[in-house]
């Protein structure tokens, strides 16, 4: 796990999740059903469709994710959320309906978007509008709305990555950003990484009810004599593409020590959500910071 944790914060370009994944296979067929479509300012929400488990494929030279393939999953599971709310998968098939988040749940949206590493001029118009988004758990892992693909010609990989956020907003209001970049370089076991993370402005506009915010990112990276370089650019705008699959992460015990003790399973849980949130910006934005 020390050389994903690694990778995510140095190969901007590659954007794997670290959810440890299902068995390889590719699977055939898109995205969610009821799961799928643009949602803006709806006052119930439903997710439904097939789940899948993701495996990824690394360069084992440069840590560097090369491909990915998912598997249709055809199991049972309960699903949580972190906002009172439960629903279940069924024979691999996502069932989860909510409506209107209860109080305890909202927080100021003021308080709660901090884009700011990532974009300049950050601008909410509402602040003290009240927004939930919503985190979907299974014991011991997530689901999410996402894609990735990859390609590798030689000793070039090109990636799109696709990830989506269910947000409710009391109010109306928009949140708007200038794109910036951000160049590094660091060197580990004899390799340099070298990058380059681009976002592009945006304006978005949220309605009362519930919304997706889908995060775009298209990158690429190349390696050689010792040196990996990349650059990625990442796009914000209201959307939630039919062709997006649920992906089913859940950890293996021994990666924590054989553990599964409640005390775990909440920093696994809490892992997850800071590894997936804003469509995986924030672990970047970490390495940045250190």
């Amino acid at each position: 796990m020390n050389n994903l944790l690694k990778l995510f914060g140095v190969l901007v370009m590659s954007f794997v999740f670290i959810g440890c994944s299902g068995s390889g296979g590719s699977g055939g067929g898109g995205g969610g059903g009821g799961g799928g479509g643009t949602i803006s300012g709806e006052a119930n929400l439903r997710l439904s469709g097939q789940v899948w488990t993701a495996d990824w494929t690394y360069d084992n030279v440069y840590d560097m994710t090369t491909d990915v393939r998912y598997t249709r999953f055809n199991g049972n599971r309960t699903v949580f959320s972190d906002i009172g709310v439960n629903g279940a998968i069924n024979s691999g098939q996502l069932n989860f309906v909510i409506d209107t988040p209860r109080s305890p749940y909202l927080e100021y949206a003021g308080d709660y978007f901090g884009w700011e590493y990532d974009y300049n001029n950050l601008i909410i118009s509402n602040p003290d509008a009240r927004v939930a988004f919503l985190w979907l758990e299974v014991p011991g892992g997530g689901i999410y709305r996402e894609l990735e693909t990859f390609s590798r010609s030689g000793n070039r990989v090109n990636y799109t990555g696709f990830y989506v956020e269910f947000i409710y907003v009391e109010q109306n209001f928009t949140i708007s950003g200038r794109g910036t970049t951000n160049n590094w370089e660091n060197t580990w076991d004899g390799i340099t990484y070298r990058g380059t993370w681009r976002t592009t402005n945006f304006n978005i506009s949220l309605r009362r009810g519930w919304n997706t915010i889908l995060y775009s990112v298209e990158g690429t990276a190349t390696m050689g004599n010792n040196i990996m370089t990349g650059n990625s650019t990442e796009t914000i705008s209201i959307g939630n593409p039919d062709n997006l699959r649920w992906i089913l992460s859940e950890w293996d015990d021994d990666e924590w020590g054989g553990n599964s003790s409640a005390e775990l399973r909440s920093a696994r849980t809490e892992s997850s959500r800071q590894n997936r949130r804003s469509s995986l910006r924030e672990r970047i934005r970490a390495e940045l910071k250190n």
